[in-house]
């Protein structure tokens, strides 16, 4: 890489996650393009250590959000599964009771 012309993948990663509201969940394959996946990885892992990022699961990633009554907050359950579903191709679909508490014919 030619340092003169470009920015080193760590520098460009923490620039696109320093843009990522906080407590929005993000994958490692969001920042692929940018650089090889053992650089994505290592950069994250460091931003890990660095506690601009916290790890959610394998693979899952979030600018922690700060509640000055419980401290760090972390994102909602359904928010990560949409995360890593989209990752995946995949589609979630809700049914059943579920579907009817998020319609409100529930309590």
């Amino acid at each position: 890489m030619n340092k003169t012309n470009t920015m080193p993948t760590a520098q460009i990663i923490r620039k696109h996650i320093v843009r990522i509201r906080r407590g929005e969940p993000f994958t490692n394959t969001r920042f692929l393009k940018l650089g090889s996946r053992a650089s994505v990885d290592k950069t994250l892992s460091r931003l890990v250590d660095e506690g601009v990022t916290q790890r959610i699961v394998r693979g899952v990633f979030v600018r922690p959000k700060e509640s000055r009554f419980v401290g760090k907050v972390t994102p909602d359950v359904s928010k990560i599964i949409e995360v890593i579903a989209k990752d995946h191709g995949e589609i979630i679909q809700v049914h059943g009771a579920e579907a009817a508490r998020r319609f409100k014919l529930v309590t």
